[in-house]
């Protein structure tokens, strides 16, 4: 890839990206406007969940016009704007596991379908050090941040537990990494290798996180 070709190729997503958030900050904005007459509309009309749903898939279907690998970014900022348009707060806490329905059925293995497609096998196979030591130094910074942050206050193990926990968690970065990779800004054996120490961390810190938990549980108790 040379620069004028990456530069022609991100300006799509970025104009999206711009689009995306400009969107969300108006109709947060425009939240505050209508906050008074959508108090008077019952709690059991049509309106708010299909109004829900209607800029949910907007989101999704113009960003996916700027590429079709936003579609996460797009429903992070639409959920975003969903809870600034609508008040009282309780609307969307009411309709919150019907969206996060449609979101882990239809929408979710789309979006790891796609982050599957882009890994090199014949890159796992190539580096497999490569991943030992994205798992290691990612484990290492995160537990020793951790111990250094809270082990005053929580104590020095349950504070590298915490640290172990971390790793844990579903990180958006991959959202990020997904991009990169599409626009030819990281390569594919880096972008595979991420992918794999991610996907074998998952069962290993957890085993180790539960194993950490009841070794302390009395200390949190």
């Amino acid at each position: 890839y040379t620069g004028a070709s990456v530069f022609a190729s991100a300006l799509p997503i970025v104009l999206t990206l711009l689009g995306i958030f400009i969107a969300t900050f108006l109709l947060s904005k425009l939240g505050k406007v209508l906050e008074k007459p959508i108090e008077k509309i019952p709690d059991d009309s049509f309106v708010f969940p299909f109004s829900m749903f209607l800029v949910m898939f907007s989101f999704l279907y113009f960003s996916s016009l700027g590429n079709e690998n936003l579609g996460v970014v797009a429903a992070i900022f639409s959920g975003i704007a969903i809870q600034g348009l609508f008040f009282p707060k309780k609307l969307v806490q009411q309709y919150k596991k019907s969206i996060y329905f449609v979101g882990n059925m239809f929408l979710g293995p789309y979006f790891f379908l796609s982050l599957g497609s882009k890994i090199s096998f014949d890159s796992l196979l190539t580096y497999p050090l490569f991943i030992l030591a994205i798992i290691l130094i990612s484990l290492t910074v995160r537990v020793v941040l951790s111990y250094l942050l809270f082990n005053k206050i929580l104590g020095k193990k349950p504070a590298a537990i915490l640290g172990v926990g971390l790793c844990a968690k579903f990180s958006t970065s991959v959202v990020s990494e997904n991009l990169l990779v599409t626009f030819g800004l990281i390569t594919a054996p880096l972008y595979s290798a991420i992918m794999a120490s991610f996907i074998l961390m998952k069962p290993i810190i957890i085993g180790v996180f539960s194993r950490g938990i009841a070794s302390i549980k009395n200390q949190i108790t």
